[in-house]
This record gives structure tokens, C-alpha cells and sequence, in this order.
């Protein structure tokens, strides 16, 4: 199909990055700003072997579940995909997505896919407990926002559905502080070829901006703010962290900040950073959540990683108690533990939590919230859990876990928690929790496709698929929590 051809097409499904899908002669086309249902006219402005890419000119026949976007940024910003459609066919979408995904990758038949668990009848609004802030200074003035769709440009964001009113009122502030000079924006340095002698310009310790992120609690009303910067020195500290505090207090009572956090970036932006400095206030912040009738508190560092949307959050880990199916006998081994939010939510019906992060300072988070908690049954570890787990379990290994001897721990029942990054689980961990032979397996993923790969593996190893409830923590967006229960072959087939 030539590029520049205007082409005609029933939208039939979306991609996860929103995309709207439709065929022509077998061929795969993608069209932006379309939705199910929709017949739209489009030029194709890419042409590859397997699909096509088309811009949308013209919707023809809108979709019967397409309606008016409320958002003035639809369409720019690359946040909410999903504003043009209904919620309910929203939350039928992603179930189907769930459910196909299961079955074209996972190679399940018929997969038992609940529906999906919801806050309300309405979408969430300002649901979102972290923003991060992409920041721009250019000829137009200073911009402080979410990236253009498909771009790296900036759209400048006066207001956010998804975002807390005080978060907003940090991004207000930070961009008056742009303008009047008190804040540096970081500027990508131009690239060098191959075969140039110049080397890149060397950094100062100055502190340039990069990215501003912003951490509410809604169970204590703290914030924290966590500047990510070039270097270890930020000219107008006092000034800075002022105008951020005023900021919030000048839209709300109910939060205050806490924290302020130099979080130092002098590579890549996706890079770990080289350091957290606290700038003012606390290191850390804390907030308190209810599952299952417990009251938790949890403490939040800078870098660590906590559910961006609160409510649902409970939903989710209450949902993974339910599949992980407790006596009060079973040890639980909570991988890709993060600060220990899961493990911690099920300890009062566990003989045991063992949790396993790669992150140094999320395991310092996650032994200090057994801490906070008074739970006495948690220990956590630092590394890689496909290497640490048969050590903990080798009974000759002095090096670890003396307490796994006592009470025959090592003899129990065993869980698995896996809740890995969006690319899932390594294919040597799903052979180690496999080798282990646990009883039960509960696997939560934001991301359906690497859900459904390592599911295929699991069921190759001994495991069977039951069911999966997808949580909805992502309104408005293509994204979707999933949370599956998976068994041992042979006590199902028993």
C-alpha cells in the first residue's frame, strides 16, 4: 500500500499504546485518534511489509460508544487514550484485551477472566497518587507537563483529571520558578558522531532540572517532591522549596509537604540515579491504607516504587489474598517485592513472609515497614531472586536464613508472589519457582502480553492456569492490572 493513499476502514480493535485497528486485504492498519467501532477515512503516512500506518482525516461513522472528550489536552498529551470512549465498552475492552492475550500468547483455551474490579460505576477522577513532570524552557517560555503523544515534545499542563489538585500546584510552581530564573532546565547536549575526537562538555555539580515528581498520600496528606537534576549543588534551595510548600497550602488543608528529594541523574534520564539528597523535610514519607479490615502504614522513599492509585491498590491486594488461599501454615515468598506492600498485606495469614528485590533500597524500605507494622513474621533480601531463593532453601547454605530451619519452615507449604516490572518475570526465575514446587502461584502484571508468555512457561512446568480478575487502576488509559491465580498440575488433576 503506497504512502499517501487515502484508505477506508471499519476499526475493529486498539493497540495498548491506544491505536485504533482496522484491515484492508489482510493488511494490519493502525490509526490514531480512532476507537472500535468507528469507520473512519485515513492517508497512509507509513507503509511496512505486515502493516500500514494511517493518519485520520476523517471519521465517517462514529463508534456507537465514542463520545466527547472532556480533556483539553486529548489528543496532545500522551496520558488518557481512552477518553473518547464510554467506560463501560472501556472496561469490556480491556477484559477481551485480558482474555485474547491469554489465549494467543498464554495458549489457554477458554481462559477464565473475571470482570474487572472497579472503583465505582463512575471512572476514577484525580485517582492518580504520583505525577511526574517532564519540564522544557524554550523561546515560548517554560513548560511543565506530560509528553506529546508519539513525542518528545512537552505539553504544558495547567490542569490534569488524573492528578490531585495540590500535585498540580507543584507543577504551577515549578514553572514560575522557570520563569523567574530560580530554576535551571537541563538541555540534552548535542550528540557526537563516530570518528569525532570532541568529547561531550563536562557536567557541572550545578543542579539542572530534569524531571519533577511528585508523591501524595492520601491515607496522611503528606508530599514529597523529588527533584531529579544533574547535579548535587541547587542554587535557590530555600527559594524553591518555599514556593512549593505555599503552593500547597494555598489549594488544600489536607496535604502539606513533607519531603524534598534531590534525586541526582547525570546519564541517561532512564538510568538508576547516582544519589537522594534530602533536600528539606523527612527522607521518607508515609501513608496508611486498610486491606482486609488491617490498618497498614507504609514508609516511601524517594526511588521506591508504591501503586499509583491508592484505592484500587487495596482492591488489588486484597484480591491476591483471596488467590493465595492462607491457612496461617504456608510460607509466602513475595518476589519482586518492592517495599513489601503485598507480602505485608497477607502476613497475619502466613507462617512466614520471605520477600526478594533487586533494589538495595526498596529491601531497607520493606524490613523497615515490617517494622512499623509490628509484624515479626518478615524478612526480606537484596538481589536477584532466581539466585537468592535456592539459597534460602539449601539447607546447607550458612549464609542464609537461619530462622527457615526453625518450626520446619523449610518443610511448609509454599506460596509465590510474583508482581514483576512490565517486562515480567526472567525465564531462569520461572524455572526456580517452578523447581520449588510451591502449592499456589499469584501472579500480578500491568501488562497482559508478558503476563500471558511466562503463564505459557509456568503451564509448561507442572502449573495450571485457573482464573485472573483484571483490576481496573488505570482509568481512562489502555493499562489494566491483572492479577492470576495459577496451581500445581497434579494436586488439581488429584
Amino acid at each position: 500500500m503506497d504512502k499517501g493513499t487515502v484508505v477506508e476502514l471499519t476499526i475493529t480493535d486498539m493497540t495498548d499504546d491506544g491505536k485504533g485497528i482496522g484491515h484492508i486485504d489482510g493488511l494490519t492498519v493502525f490509526v490514531d485518534g480512532s476507537i472500535p467501532g468507528d469507520t473512519v477515512r485515513g492517508k497512509i503516512v507509513q507503509d511496512k511489509k505486515r502493516y500500514a500506518v494511517a493518519e485520520l482525516e476523517e471519521i465517517l461513522t462514529p463508534s456507537p460508544n465514542r463520545e466527547e472528550a472532556v480533556c483539553p489536552y486529548f489528543g496532545r498529551c500522551g496520558g488518557c487514550s481512552l477518553q473518547s470512549m464510554k467506560y463501560e465498552a472501556q472496561l469490556a475492552m480491556k477484559k477481551e484485551h485480558v482474555e485474547n492475550k491469554l489465549t494467543r500468547i498464554g495458549g489457554l483455551e477458554h481462559p477464565l477472566v473475571r470482570d474487572v474490579v472497579v472503583a465505582g460505576e463512575e471512572p476514577d477522577l484525580h485517582y492518580r497518587n504520583k505525577a511526574t513532570f517532564a519540564v522544557y524552557d524554550g523561546p515560548a517560555g517554560p513548560a511543565v507537563g506530560f509528553r506529546e503523544r508519539g513525542s518528545s515534545r512537552v505539553v504544558d499542563i495547567d490542569d490534569c483529571m488524573l492528578q490531585k489538585e495540590p500535585v498540580m500546584a507543584v507543577a504551577d510552581a515549578i514553572r514560575r520558578l522557570i520563569e523567574q530564573h530560580k530554576i535551571t532546565v537541563y538541555k540534552e547536549p548535542k550528540r557526537y558522531g563516530r570518528g569525532r575526537n570532541q568529547k561531550p562538555p563536562k557536567q557541572s555539580n550545578t543542579a539542572k532540572l530534569r524531571e519533577v515528581t511528585v508523591k501524595a498520600c492520601e491515607g496522611t496528606g503528606e508530599i514529597m517532591v523529588v527533584l531529579t537534576v544533574t547535579g548535587k549543588q541547587l542554587p535557590n534551595a530555600e527559594d524553591i522549596v518555599y514556593a512549593m510548600d505555599d503552593a500547597i497550602d494555598e489549594v488544600s488543608e489536607e496535604y502539606a509537604l513533607e519531603s524534598v528529594i534531590l534525586e541526582v541523574k547525570k546519564g541517561d534520564i532512564h538510568d538508576f540515579a547516582k544519589d537522594y539528597i534530602p533536600l528539606a523535610g523527612k527522607r521518607t514519607i508515609n501513608d496508611r491504607i486498610q486491606v482486609a479490615g488491617r490498618d497498614l502504614e507504609f514508609e516511601i522513599s524517594g526511588s521506591a516504587f508504591y501503586q499509583v492509585n491508592t484505592n484500587q491498590m487495596t482492591r488489588l491486594y486484597e484480591k491476591a489474598r483471596e488467590y493465595a488461599g492462607l491457612s496461617g501454615e504456608e510460607v509466602v515468598f513475595d518476589l519482586y517485592c518492592g517495599i513489601g506492600t503485598i507480602g505485608l498485606s497477607m502476613a497475619d495469614q502466613a507462617a512466614m513472609i520471605v520477600g526478594i528485590e533487586e533494589v538495595p533500597g526498596a529491601v531497607l524500605d520493606a524490613n523497615r515497614n515490617a517494622v512499623i507494622n509490628r509484624i515479626v513474621n518478615a524478612r526480606y533480601y537484596t538481589g536477584r531472586a532466581e539466585e537468592i531463593l535456592p539459597k534460602l532453601l539449601d539447607s546447607e547454605d550458612k549464609l542464609y536464613a537461619d530462622y527457615l530451619y526453625k518450626d520446619n519452615l523449610r518443610e511448609r507449604s509454599k506460596v509465590v508472589i510474583l508482581d514483576p516490572p512490565r517486562g515480567g518475570c526472567a525465564p531462569s526465575l520461572l524455572e526456580t519457582v517452578s523447581a520449588i514446587q510451591p502449592d499456589r502461584i499469584v501472579y500480578i502484571s500491568c501488562d497482559a502480553g508478558t503476563l500471558a508468555r511466562d503463564i505459557k512457561i509456568l503451564q509448561q512446568n507442572g502449573y495450571v492456569f485457573e482464573e485472573a480478575t483484571p483490576v481496573e487502576m488505570f482509568a481512562w488509559t489502555m493499562h489494566v492490572e491483572t492479577c492470576c491465580l495459577l496451581r500445581k498440575r497434579d494436586a488439581v488433576e488429584a
